[in-house]
């Protein structure tokens, strides 16, 4: 049966029994869906708060990611009294204002099945501040009292780090993680966000608190930065752990944080997207420079945002990711696996990179169907279908843009099937990227995207 759309019913999230994906209860699909909103918390009134989470909500997402203790430059705004968390930047003197505002957050995101992703400080706060706010026994009480606080509120995975590379504060990190897990019971899931073309995996191999992997792919200077090889090293790993892009090019971002290179267009969101959850991704984290900062026009900002965070939260690519989950969940979500020897010949890397996933075995010919992502259809690209064990098989080509299936027929399993119909999906339908669906025509599945 394909999977369903989760909402805040299926709370808490766990691991899956395969340490694949995140679930929720009945081992109920959650598939990741998630934005970047570091500045939410201390930035945000509480009518713009629920502007955000109610637009983000109707889009489809699912996970917000913020911060409690922001840098020192809070994102671009020296926060106000009210959003200060630490009274004298201490950490056993937490300000009342502030965490009454973030309980209310956590609250209003329940009502919107939103799970908070809570970063309980960036990691210039650990790392890099001189005078340390922060020592090993303070940051583990530190994490006591927010896990403490949160304990029996289901909506909240706690993300560690903030943009760092651990190395040589392992100990500042585990002492946090072991805090929050004496606070709250070990009830929520903990993650690490790491800085830009690392994973969690490279510093917390065998950490039990970890319970799945973040990758940061990050800003790179061209437009396609291969992702999923950082998604496919994480899947290959033991333990086996779920794993997901945390921070990937941000819409509107300049190349490089170059201005002159060009901006990330919705394009190259898609493409991030997609191939991090077909190489194996239990989903994926869109981000927008406008938003993650909440930009105005009254206020600095950073990266040379422009234009203002309620006018960005109607973006192009962020309104296009609904059809990625759409996509995924519309067929069998638990038993899928990356799978890129079904494609002949060989997959390339760049912008023109075919990602492919199915359901299944590795190494058997069980699937029942085959979603491959091209960034640009190509004639080069064949997709080997004796994976499906099928005598017949039913083509549709998915739009990313649109989230609009198109049928292309019922016919015969020959084992192979070559890509003729580009110059079809050009001339009709546009592009530049497609995904094909490809299904055992026996198993009666919905067009994809619906379920």
């Amino acid at each position: 049966m394909p999977g369903s759309r989760c909402n805040e019913t299926h709370l808490p999230l766990r691991l899956s029994a395969n340490r694949r994906f995140l679930v929720g209860a009945n081992e109920t699909p959650f598939f990741w869906m998630g934005d970047t909103a570091w500045g939410l918390l201390n930035l945000l009134d509480k009518p713009d708060t629920e502007l955000y989470l109610r637009t983000r909500a109707r889009q489809g997402f699912n996970v917000v990611q913020c911060v409690v203790l922001t840098p020192e430059d809070g994102f671009g705004e020296e926060p106000t009294r009210e959003r200060t968390p630490l009274i004298d930047l201490d950490p056993l003197c937490p300000n009342t204002p502030y965490f009454e505002h973030l309980d209310w957050v956590v609250e209003t995101a329940m009502r919107y099945g939103i799970v908070l992703a809570i970063l309980p400080t960036w990691g210039e706060n650990v790392q890099d501040r001189r005078p340390r706010i922060f020592k090993e026994e303070t940051i583990r009480s530190y994490g006591r009292l927010l896990g403490r606080r949160y304990r029996t509120r289901q909506n909240i995975v706690w993300v560690l780090g903030g943009d760092r590379v651990p190395s040589g504060c392992e100990t500042l990190w585990n002492a946090l993680a072991t805090g929050l897990g004496e606070g709250d019971g070990g009830r929520h899931p903990m993650t690490f966000h790491v800085s830009s073309e690392h994973s969690s995996s490279e510093f917390w191999p065998d950490a039990d608190w970890l319970d799945f992997n973040m990758i940061q792919s990050g800003h790179p200077v061209g437009p396609f930065g291969p992702n999923y090889a950082l998604v496919q090293a994480d899947y290959e790993k033991t333990p086996t752990k779920p794993t997901l892009d945390g921070e990937s090019l941000y819409e509107d971002m300049p190349m490089g944080f170059v201005p002159n290179n060009g901006r990330a267009t919705a394009h190259h969101i898609r493409a991030n997207a997609y191939w991090a959850v077909f190489a194996g991704a239990c989903g994926h984290t869109y981000g927008h420079n406008s938003v993650w900062q909440m930009h105005t026009q009254r206020r600095p900002g950073l990266f040379w945002a422009r234009g203002d965070w309620r006018d960005a939260l109607e973006a192009e690519g962020a309104a296009q990711m609904t059809h990625l989950k759409n996509l995924i969940l519309s067929r069998p979500y638990l038993t899928r696996i990356p799978d890129q020897n079904a494609l002949s010949p060989a997959p390339i890397s760049g912008a023109s990179h075919v990602q492919l996933t199915r359901d299944g075995s590795r190494g058997r010919n069980d699937a029942t169907y085959i979603m491959a992502y091209f960034p640009h259809v190509t004639w080069l690209s064949r997709i080997r279908t004796d994976v499906i064990a099928s005598q017949r098989l039913r083509g549709w080509w998915y739009d990313p843009r649109t989230g609009d299936a198109h049928d292309i027929g019922v016919f015969e399993n020959a084992g192979l099937f070559d890509l003729h119909w580009q110059t079809r999906l050009e001339e009709h339908w546009g592009g530049p990227d497609w995904v094909l669906v490809l299904d055992a025509a026996d198993r009666a599945y919905p067009p994809p995207g619906r379920t």
